[in-house]
């Protein structure tokens, strides 16, 4: 069982590490120590983000940690996995725009929701994450939960073509390397917030693999 460090969880873009305190309880109770991560997520670039991370976490788990992340979140979390392998452990993503979202790219030129979501909104839209290629050694310790809602034209208002978590394309969220992928109905939103996601989150860190039946 891979349970010997603790799990920090990042929050997406926009909110705040409290969003992902219902994730972290649930995760206490299945047996994992938590803590939250912050950063300014609508205040600067990923480099910059990622640097303000890799402080935390050299403070709260100088030993090490597995990693979850929400939305630009996870985009954080896996981007530190791969400049440090050796102390980042596992990875879970939930709803990541690993190869951008129309959304963003939909909203950029619009001035008050740019100003609100600062420069990460950008990186979004051009699809410049730095996910390009992942070393098999990383992506086998990538683990990736997409949402896949019902939600046909609303998204396509804003350039959203297919499954999506209303948010974020699946194909997005899937279109790296990863040991294994599980599609839900759970909007992007609610996806911190939901217990099925929690008990699929444990069960990767813990073996590396989700446990239901569509897991693919």
């Amino acid at each position: 069982m891979s349970t010997d460090r603790p799990v920090g969880l990042i929050h997406g873009l926009g909110r705040g590490p409290g969003s992902m305190r219902v994730m972290a309880n649930r995760l206490e109770r299945l047996g994992f120590a938590t803590f939250l991560l912050d950063y300014p997520s609508r205040h600067v670039p990923p480099a910059e983000a990622q640097a303000v991370l890799e402080a935390q976490i050299a403070r709260e788990a100088p030993e090490g940690c597995h990693l979850v992340g929400h939305s630009l979140g996870g985009v954080l979390a896996l981007r530190l996995k791969c400049d440090h392998p050796d102390s980042v452990r596992r990875v879970v993503q939930l709803g990541s725009p690993n190869q951008g979202s129309p959304m963003a790219e939909a909203f950029r030129d619009v001035r008050f929701v740019a100003d609100l979501m600062g420069p990460a909104l950008e990186r979004i839209a051009a699809a410049d994450l730095g996910l390009e290629e992942l070393p098999p050694a990383i992506a086998r310790d990538l683990g990736i939960i997409a949402g896949s809602a019902p939600l046909g034209r609303v998204t396509e208002l804003w350039g959203i073509d297919g499954p999506s978590d209303g948010m974020v394309p699946v194909a997005s969220a899937l279109g790296i390397d990863h040991a294994d992928a599980l599609l839900t109905t759970t909007i992007h939103g609610m996806l911190p917030l939901s217990a099925d996601a929690a008990t699929q989150v444990g069960a990767f860190l813990r073996k590396g693999r989700f446990t239901r039946a569509e897991a693919a």
